[in-house]
């Protein structure tokens, strides 16, 4: 009897193993198909009766996407659903070298078809870049002697009620003012459209940014928007990124009365950027792509050193003057690149900040947007890099010779700077500034995220 007792047992035993093990695959293949269908499923082909793809045949049909695929589809991605968009993610994407999320795969007709039209919409905008600039270049003439930079409006007088001895407190203490243009005449209109140049800040930036823009009215793009996803972008109140110049046609295209026509006639569009020291720039981004595996830019680093990479990158030479003017590496170091990149800088960049100064830079951006929530803390910031003083002086003249037009705009971005707090008022701005570096300088620095949600712009 108790043999046959402990051959029931056993058998029972066995058959439970069998349940279970066969109740775990099942579940890893049922894993398994969700994660497929989400990253590879992004888009599927419409076909013509020929079985040819068209022009327009390219839908978006996936509404779960990966972590790269928050809104803006191709080779872009929103910051709100990125790994990088804290401080402790940062530190497990790039230090412990976890996979990044793929973006979603196309077929070998959609990814040639994306191309082609890419390729001929990118030779549009450049045609599109110059006729503007010409086009401008004529109407400079007929300004007022005053009008010097775009986002120093000459129009714009003091703004500011000083009356009282607190009277800087009643503006610190309760900043909405900002979203009101009739309060504060130096608010820019929406879409706002952010260069991030490569290593200037733009991540901490992005951070605060990111916060705010009502869900759904911001996105964040890693790489210039592909033409497939121009629909999208149209209809944004913020785009920030690594874009080049000249979103703004099809902003104008979708809707050409959004934005209000400027007195001077020049370009309308709340353009926005950050420059860094074109020699420590350099210097920064190299070592960046050597400390990111995961980075495109990471294999060439590692095998050249830094003056080496000099030659080898066209991302060495003359960097923010190519994003500010809008064309690719084609154009880099030629006549147009300098004088596209100084005519923008000048005429149509309505906000310009500078990474050394930061924490000023911030303060003076919400003064031009609004924005309501500016805290952050620092990163994505090299930790191989090496200072300035460390280089060898052949490697540092060889970069400002690779750099000059960068350099002359720098010098440029200076002056501006100055202006823009000027025209601000320093007595508020330097209030401002220095509540706001005791604030980020203790445990305010400690969280990127905030309870408040951003707050609309009054019209």
């Amino acid at each position: 009897m108790t043999n046959i007792l402990n051959r029931l047992t056993f058998k029972y035993l066995f058959i439970t193993l069998v349940v279970v093990l066969l109740f775990q695959v099942y579940f890893l293949l049922s894993t398994s198909k969700i994660r497929v269908t989400s990253s590879e499923s992004a888009i599927i082909p419409i076909l013509e009766n020929n079985g040819d793809i068209t022009t327009n045949s390219i839908e978006r049909k996936l509404t779960t996407t990966t972590s790269h695929h928050g809104g803006g589809g191709g080779e872009s991605t929103t910051l709100e659903n990125d790994p990088r968009n804290s401080r402790n993610n940062m530190r497990t994407y790039y230090k412990r070298g976890v996979e990044k999320s793929k973006p979603s795969k196309y077929t070998k007709d959609e990814e040639d078809l994306i191309k082609k039209q890419s390729l001929e919409e990118r030779t549009k905008l450049d045609q599109w870049i110059i006729d503007e600039y010409y086009n401008e270049t004529h109407m400079i003439d007929s300004l007022p002697h005053e009008y010097k930079y775009a986002s120093v409006p000459y129009y714009i007088g003091d703004y500011l009620n000083r009356t009282g001895e607190n009277w800087t407190t009643e503006y610190t203490s309760n900043t909405a003012w900002k979203l009101d243009p009739k309060l504060n005449p130096l608010l820019l209109p929406y879409p706002h459209i952010f260069i991030h140049i490569p290593k200037t800040g733009g991540s901490s930036l992005g951070s605060i940014v990111k916060r705010n823009y009502n869900k759904g009215h911001f996105q964040h793009h890693w790489a210039h928007p592909k033409v497939d996803v121009l629909k999208d972008i149209v209809k944004l109140d913020g785009i920030f990124g690594h874009i080049k110049y000249g979103l703004h046609f099809y902003f104008e295209k979708e809707n050409n009365t959004r934005v209000p026509v400027l007195e001077s006639n020049l370009n309308k569009y709340s353009y926005m950027t950050m420059l860094r020291e074109p020699v420590d720039r350099v210097i920064s981004h190299y070592y960046y792509h050597r400390q990111n595996r995961k980075d495109p830019g990471h294999a060439l680093a590692m095998k050249n050193s830094l003056k080496e990479w000099l030659a080898a990158s066209p991302a060495a030479n003359n960097d923010q003057a190519r994003m500010i003017c809008g064309f690719g590496y084609d154009f880099n170091g030629n006549n147009i690149t300098e004088e596209l990149a100084e005519h923008h800088l000048r005429y149509t960049y309505k906000y310009v900040g500078l990474t050394e100064r930061f924490p000023e830079s911030i303060v003076m951006l919400s003064h031009y947007t609004g924005y309501q929530s500016i805290r952050y803390t620092k990163i994505n910031s090299g930790r191989q890099r090496v200072s300035v003083s460390e280089i060898p002086q052949d490697i540092i003249d060889e970069i400002k010779e690779r750099n000059q037009i960068d350099i002359k705009l720098y010098a440029i971005a200076k002056e501006i700077f100055e202006l823009e707090i000027d025209k601000i008022g320093r007595d508020l701005f330097n209030v401002e500034v220095e509540e706001f570096k005791h604030k980020i300088g203790g445990a305010f620095k400690k969280s990127t995220t905030t309870n408040t949600p951003p707050i609309v712009q009054k019209s």
